[in-house]
Order: structure tokens, then C-alpha cells, then sequence
């Protein structure tokens, strides 16, 4: 399966997996026997490349921000021209198989490419998150690229963690602004919350809807 340049096309440009995308958070925390021979998409940037064995094939290290750890990936030259990969920061989105790598390696699963289905490209030249240890005044000039670093995304997980048990040992229930316009629909045509909807009406609409006491 030919892989399409998405850098300057429309979104029908992605060609279509055959299944649905797996997380990486779901490989690297799976159980080995359990993942090796199972057939997976999985997307993300890629961290770190290089081509081995005179250019045959590479090593991409893969992460799409579901947690810290990264998938190996491994692309044969047959399969995508490996000099589009093997920049940090490029977008992948691959099919292949999990398999066990080598004894001694330290990842317990690794992805063999058998396609890749879509590539956004960056320029090496001209990218400007290096695969080097980058200070928070560095960052600060690239608010769009920051969450890809290991050191936003720690602070976010904390966060989405430390949110999650005050609401968990404080018995609230968190209700997002999509699910409050979903609940009001019926009542308004666009979609918004209209004006004189009171705060007590909100809540017996949610409570209608299977929300519960909040």
C-alpha cells in the first residue's frame, strides 16, 4: 500500500486503515505474549530515527502523547523511501504487526511496518524541537510544539491526575460544555445555551439525561 504526502492535500488524501488505531499507551503497558503477532495502526511523531543496515531499513522511536514511553517502530525501504521517516517530528500514521524484538532489547514489543498510510513531513532544517534536552525559556517561543515535549507532557499527566482524584475523593462528577449544549439541542435549534436557561434548569436537563445529582 502506497503511502500519500499529506504536507499540501485535502483531507481525502489519507488512505484508509483496515482497523481501528491502537494508543501506544495500550501496547507498552499490554502483556507481551498476549500483543506479539497482533496486527495494529498506530500514528504519532516520531522522536528519534536512523537508518541501519546501509539504508535497508529504520528505527523509529514513536509516541502520540496517550503516554511517556515510545514505540519502536521498524521500516524496511521496500516498504516507504526511509529519508520522509526518519526526521524528528514527522507525523506517521503505520499498519504492521507487533513483534518480540531481540533478547536483550529493552522495549518487550516492537511494530514491523507492513504499510504506511499517511506522512506529514517536516524539515529537518527547519524544525525547531532537536532530539536535544531543551530549556522552558526555548520553549516558551513555540506554544504549538511544546505538548510534544517530555517535559510539558509530565506536567500535563500530573494534572489530568491530581484533577481527577479531587473529583474522584470529593464525589464530583466533571460535565464538559459539549455534553451541557448535547442535553439543551432539543431546546435550541443552534445549539447554544440560550440566555435565560437558569443555572437549576441546567442541572435538572442534566439529571434527565442520566447524569445524576450533581
Amino acid at each position: 500500500m502506497e503511502a500519500k504526502d499529506v504536507s499540501s492535500a485535502g483531507d481525502d488524501a489519507a488512505l484508509e486503515p483496515s482497523r481501528p488505531r491502537t494508543f501506544i499507551k495500550d501496547i507498552v503497558r499490554g502483556a507481551t505474549e498476549e500483543l506479539v503477532g497482533r496486527k495494529v495502526v498506530v500514528g504519532g511523531w516520531v522522536k528519534t530515527g536512523r537508518e541501519q543496515g546501509k539504508g535497508s531499513f529504520a528505527f523509529l522511536e514513536l509516541n502520540d502523547g496517550s503516554c511517556l514511553a515510545n514505540l519502536q517502530v521498524i521500516v524496511d525501504a521496500a516498504v516507504h523511501p526511509l529519508t520522509q521517516l526518519v526526521p524528528t517530528g514527522t507525523c506517521v500514521l503505520v499498519e504492521g504487526e507487533l513483534k518480540k524484538p531481540p533478547e536483550g532489547a529493552k522495549q518487550n514489543v516492537e511494530l514491523k511496518v507492513e504499510s504506511v498510510l499517511e506522512v506529514g513531513p517536516v524539515d529537518p532544517a527547519k524544525y525547531p524541537l532537536p532530539k536535544t534536552r531543551l530549556t522552558l525559556e526555548f520553549l516558551r517561543d513555540f506554544g504549538h510544539l511544546r505538548a510534544r515535549t517530555n517535559t510539558v507532557l509530565i506536567r500535563q499527566f500530573l494534572l489530568w491526575e491530581l484533577d481527577y482524584l479531587r473529583f474522584v475523593y470529593s464525589y464530583f462528577v466533571s460535565v464538559e460544555a459539549t455534553l451541557r449544549m448535547s442535553v439543551t439541542r432539543e431546546r435550541v435549534d443552534d445549539g447554544r445555551l440560550p440566555k435565560e436557561q437558569t443555572q437549576s434548569e441546567v442541572l435538572e436537563a442534566l439529571r434527565c439525561a442520566g447524569i445524576g445529582d450533581i
